[in-house]
Parts: structure tokens; C-alpha cells; sequence
């Protein structure tokens, strides 16, 4: 196994290596907009995390309702 990058890795470091000469500039809007995005998905989550437990519940009564066998969730 080489030290050596290949092509890939040394295209990467060629980029990388631009990056740094000459970073992008950025809006401060940015940052805000993207926190704020978090913050709604982090809001938002537990409520979306019970729903699906609760689709997924209704889901096996259903199919239990049905005849079906209820399937095993964590096999051994």
C-alpha cells in the first residue's frame, strides 16, 4: 500500500488548498437561517417520532384485527 494520494485525493488536496488561498465569503444571514432551521427541526422531531410509533401501533392492531400474525420485530 503507497503512501502516495491518488488521483482523487490529490484533486481534493489541489481544492482544499484553493479553498484556504481564497475562502468564499459568507452572509450573516446564513448562520441565522440555518439555525433556525435546527431549531424548527428539533421542535418538531419528538412530535414526528411519536406519530410513526403511533402509525406503527396502529398499524400491528390493524393487522392483527385482520388474523395476521403479529411479525417479530428484533428476531434473536
Amino acid at each position: 500500500m503507497s503512501d502516495e494520494p491518488d488521483a482523487a485525493q490529490s484533486r481534493l488536496i489541489t481544492l482544499l488548498e484553493l479553498l484556504v488561498a481564497e475562502p468564499p465569503e459568507s452572509d450573516p444571514k446564513l448562520v441565522e437561517d440555518i439555525m433556525g432551521t435546527a431549531r424548527w427541526q428539533y421542535a418538531v422531531s419528538g412530535l414526528l417520532v411519536a406519530t410513526g410509533e403511533l402509525a406503527g401501533a396502529l398499524a400491528d392492531l390493524l393487522g392483527l384485527a385482520l388474523g395476521a400474525s403479529r411479525p417479530d420485530r428484533h428476531p434473536k
